[in-house]
Order: structure tokens, then C-alpha cells, then sequence
């Protein structure tokens, strides 16, 4: 229909330029172009009205089925979320008193290992200087002389000493070895000092160089005796 319009117009337009001359082809084209519009708008609406209904036909139909699926996903979703939340829980109840549990665990070790610093540095201290004293003993002490100098032990007719250790610290034990062997501080090298036990008697054991020579003590933890001492070449 639309086509046969355009095509009468066209005709009209045709015999107009012929009969009228070319100056009104302006004035025709504009008389055509409002008379197709004039054509065209009812035909829009016209399409309009009939796609609308079936635009809300389909919008309401497909509403009920959105509605249909979100109503049943809804307990899907609540029934997942009500399971996995006792999932949830009896993991977390699980592992809290296991967290507990190494915490208490850590915090002893931690504890044991702040009391147990010292002995574990002079523990440490000692390999190394027995390490280091050994580097520089390369000696053949085969053919050495060996002096041994044995203190009398006074304690002999007396109880054993089971007390802890005492008064004398390894500095005081130092200071007495370096004082028998008539040697100062700044001569020795690589001091061993080490605390020992012997029969229930506290002493202290002390080796340091001098020159090349050895020397060796054994000093009551307690009252500073020199027990035994020794000196190597």
C-alpha cells in the first residue's frame, strides 16, 4: 500500500515538473515530503499499538516465571547456608582449642627457654672455646713436658659439699687462675670456664693459653680453693 503511494506521488511529482517548470520542484518536493510523512505517522502508530500489547503479553508472562524461579531458589540458597553454618561452627569449635592448646604449648617452650638462656650460653660458649682451643693446641705432646700440681684436699675427713653452687662467679674463678700463674689478663687467650660437679663438690674448671702453654684449673665453686692446677708445654 505504502508502495503504491510513493509511486502515484512520484507520478504527480513527474507531470507537475512538466506542466509547471523546474523553479516549483522545491515547493513540490516539500508538498510531498509532508504528504509521505503525513502517510507514515499513522502507519508508526499504527505498528505501535500493535507491538505493545504483545510487549506487555510477553512482559507479564514472563514476570510470573521469574518470580516462579526465585521462589524456589530462595529455599535452595537457605537450605545450603543452614548447612554449612553447623559445618562452619563445628570446624571452628574444633580448631580453637587446638589453637589453645600450641599456644600453651609455645608459651612453655618460650618460658623453658628464657629460663635455660644462660645455661645454653655457656653451654654454646664452652664448644666454642674448647673448638677454638683445640685449633691451636697442634702441639706434639708426645715429647712435651706435662706439669700436674695436686692441691691438698682438706675436705677429705669432712661431709661432702652438697650445697648448689656458691659464692665464687666465673670471673672470681678467672681471676684467681690468672693470679696463681702470675699472668695478666691481656696475655691469655681463649679463656674456657665451665662449672662442674665432682663427688658433690661445685668447681669451677678453667683452661686459657699463655705463649703457647696450656694451664688448667679446678676451683672450689664455694670457698675459691684451688683445688688442682696444671701446665702444659
Amino acid at each position: 500500500m505504502l508502495k503504491k503511494i510513493i509511486i502515484a506521488l512520484l507520478l504527480v511529482l513527474s507531470a507537475t515538473l512538466i506542466f509547471a517548470g523546474c523553479d516549483k520542484v522545491e515547493q513540490v518536493g516539500e508538498s510531498i515530503e509532508d504528504a509521505v510523512e503525513n502517510r507514515i505517522d499513522p502507519i508508526e502508530d499504527a505498528i505501535e499499538s500493535k507491538f505493545d500489547p504483545i510487549e506487555d503479553a510477553v512482559e507479564s508472562k514472563f514476570d510470573p516465571i521469574e518470580d516462579a524461579v526465585e521462589s524456589k531458589f530462595d529455599p535452595i540458597e537457605d537450605a545450603v547456608e543452614s548447612k554449612f553454618d553447623p559445618i562452619e561452627d563445628a570446624v571452628e569449635s574444633k580448631f580453637d582449642p587446638i589453637e589453645d592448646a600450641v599456644e600453651s604449648k609455645m608459651d612453655v617452650v618460650e618460658d623453658a627457654i628464657e629460663k635455660n638462656a644462660d645455661v645454653i650460653e655457656d653451654a654454646v660458649e664452652s664448644q666454642l672455646n674448647s673448638f677454638l682451643n683445640g685449633m691451636l693446641d697442634t702441639t706434639d705432646h708426645s715429647g712435651s713436658r706435662h706439669n700436674e700440681y695436686q692441691i691438698e684436699d682438706t675436705s677429705k675427713n669432712t661431709a661432702k659439699d652438697t650445697s648448689t653452687k656458691g659464692d665464687i662467679t666465673k670471673e672470681d674463678a678467672k681471676t684467681i687462675a690468672l693470679e696463681h700463674a702470675g699472668v695478666a689478663a691481656e696475655e691469655v687467650r681463649y679463656v674456657d670456664i665451665q662449672i662442674d660437679a665432682d663427688n658433690g663438690i661445685w668447681l669451677y674448671e678453667v683452661s686459657f693459653y699463655v705463649d703457647g702453654i696450656e694451664y688448667e684449673y679446678e676451683i672450689h665453686a664455694k670457698t675459691g680453693e684451688i683445688l688442682s692446677f696444671e701446665k702444659d708445654r
